[in-house]
């Protein structure tokens, strides 16, 4: 497979994946935002932070107020970390390896784009938000299962994985990160409103029905956060991602640098425990973990998607 192929469908899958949980996480942010009563709330530069955007939100002077992150997250298309932007990017990767998509696969991601590129800009209020977000979820959700049903399992398909898996990480670390953070410091809040935090947090994975089958009902963090980290059967999980990750690679040539990524990756998993959340050793692994979706993505593009000389 051309490397320059590989590369693309690898950018298409997380470009995808971005959008999704994107659309995702704001909408369960939105929604939990409002659950929660007056004084025990979450700022909403903590969704900026989820996404690694503050600092970027607030060098451009906007006011943070809940118009001006929906309208910078979901529609500015000069933010590359935007639902729009993402949904662009996916569609150009995907318009130029349309020959080795099925033909449903592009007409979906196309749609898609053109879907969001006409509504994104209305439906930054409240109004129109819901409805827009959780539709391109089942759209995003459709190529996954386009993807699942019809695509030979062949390298375009086993790097259209890996890169969703990718994704996925990137999220769970950075979502867990940033909301444990943010409830540390409310040592006046009502337990039952960190119960609402987590649950908001399953569910912006899509993970909280999955938590009530294997936990129970009730959510607390420690055992939310290690369900999202450490729970083997789950597909959203971290280890879950990282395991199928290994398995995709492993019949692929020169994968021993992405193996070894991958191996400390799994390790600093083995090592973490949400009921230390803070200890040195937990820090360690979530440290690695935030570094592991670069790591992989540089040692991937100089072993597999940049040409080599010969």
């Amino acid at each position: 497979m051309l490397a320059q192929v590989a590369g693309r469908i690898f950018w298409m899958s997380r470009y995808l994946e971005r959008s999704e949980s994107m659309a995702r996480m704001v909408n369960a942010y939105s929604q939990l935002i409002m659950d929660l009563p007056r004084g025990a709330e979450l700022e909403w530069s903590t969704l900026l932070n989820i996404f690694g955007v503050e600092d970027t939100f607030r060098s451009r002077e906007l006011y943070l107020t809940e118009y001006s992150v929906m309208q910078f997250l979901i529609a500015r298309i000069n933010n590359n970390s935007s639902l729009k932007y993402s949904v662009k990017k996916a569609q150009e990767n995907a318009r130029i390896t349309r020959t080795v998509l099925t033909e449903e696969v592009w007409e979906t991601i196309n749609e898609l784009q053109i879907y969001v590129n006409e509504f994104s800009d209305r439906s930054v209020s409240r109004k129109n938000r819901y409805l827009f977000l959780d539709e391109v979820v089942g759209r995003c959700q459709m190529v996954n299962g386009l993807m699942i049903t019809n695509q030979c399992r062949d390298h375009v398909y086993r790097f259209s994985k890996v890169g969703h898996l990718l994704e996925r990480i990137d999220l769970n670390v950075r979502t867990i990160d940033t909301l444990s953070y943010a409830t540390s410091g409310s040592a006046n809040r009502d337990n039952a409103f960190d119960t609402l935090i987590w649950a908001g947090m399953l569910r912006s994975l899509s993970t909280l029905g999955m938590y009530r089958r294997s936990v129970g009902p009730m959510v607390d963090a420690q055992s939310a956060i290690n369900f999202v980290v450490s729970e083997e059967t789950l597909p959203r999980s971290t280890i879950f991602c990282l395991k199928s990750i290994r398995s995709a690679i492993l019949d692929l040539k020169n994968n021993k640098g992405l193996l070894r990524v991958v191996d400390s990756a799994i390790r600093s998993v083995g090592n973490f425990n949400a009921s230390k959340m803070r200890s040195k050793k937990s820090q360690q692994s979530i440290a690695r973990l935030y570094n592991f979706s670069r790591k992989f993505t540089e040692e991937a593009t100089k072993t597999l998607f940049l040409p080599r000389q010969t």
